[in-house]
């Protein structure tokens, strides 16, 4: 999904900014739901940058809107959801993601689903290009495949765990203008990825969310193999259920997100925000 969508840190100034902002959404969205006693109804795919094993209903779409194009998921049957992605393909770059359901979750069983994506770059492309100190270049194809687990531990309480392998054709990571410059070129590589996220519905409009992920991610900064990254967040759906309202199904994750590339000693921390509206 390009072009990025975190906003990341890189100064005190831009960061504090950010956090303004973000707050400002928080305070409105929190005002509107403090109001409406509605059942919260947004779909969970990828929360805070994590993974599930639950899939969109039958014709379902869930349009995901950072302040760019975005992207969008479609429920193709109540087993199928697949990504169409208006970002890449309007670059040019064809990118595909699916998630295939295989099972619910029966009692301590888990829900299970099998995640894909491939995503092929015909030329470089930073995706860190504003940053002073951190550069990460992807070039050619991605590919990852991931095993989707879910446990619904009780009503409020969610648990899912993602492991899965991604393939990269060309990786490039170096610490831009640091006066130690540190580089790795990683070339036709087949890296392990893991994910862990913790989902509690606290409020009828209000969920919060956890993730810590080794490897490639969905949102935040995708298809990249090899970092770390830390995500902690909320959805907030302050209209949801208001009957009659274009708005009862609008939504916005907000988080704070730490990612790291340890073979170049790197670092970015900031917060992140995107909409989202789902039809019923």
């Amino acid at each position: 999904m390009l072009p990025l969508r975190p906003s990341g840190l890189v100064s005190p100034a831009l960061m504090i900014t950010g956090l303004k902002v973000h707050l400002v959404f928080f305070l409105l969205f929190s005002a509107a739901a403090s109001a409406s006693d509605s059942p919260y109804c947004p779909a969970m795919l990828h929360p805070a940058d994590s993974f599930t094993a639950y899939t969109l209903k039958k014709n379902q779409w869930v349009f995901n809107i950072p302040f760019s194009p975005g992207w969008a998921m479609w429920g193709v049957t109540d087993n199928i959801t697949v990504e169409l992605d208006a970002e890449c393909w309007l670059g040019g770059v064809p990118s595909m993601n699916g998630r295939f359901r295989l099972q619910g979750q029966t009692g301590t069983i888990p829900a299970i689903a099998l995640e894909t994506m491939y995503q092929f770059l015909p030329d470089t492309v930073n995706l860190l290009e504003h940053y002073d100190y951190l550069n990460v270049r992807r070039t050619g194809n991605s590919w990852y495949n991931r095993a989707n687990f879910s446990w619904r531990l009780s009503p409020e309480l969610d648990l899912g765990i993602s492991p899965g392998v991604t393939y990269s054709e060309t990786v490039v990571i170096d610490n831009g203008t640091r006066s130690v410059f540190r580089r790795t070129v990683s070339e036709d590589v087949l890296r392990g990825d893991i994910s862990l996220g913790l989902h509690w519905q606290t409020l009828s409009w209000l969920s919060l969310h956890a993730s810590l992920s080794h490897g490639a991610t969905f949102v935040y900064l995708d298809n990249v193999p090899g970092k770390d990254q830390l995500a902690a967040g909320a959805r907030i759906s302050p209209f949801c259920g208001r009957e009659g309202s274009v708005l009862r199904n609008l939504g916005a994750e907000i988080a704070i997100v730490s990612i790291s590339f340890p073979e170049v000693d790197e670092t970015l921390t900031g917060p992140m925000m995107y909409l989202f509206w789902q039809t019923d």
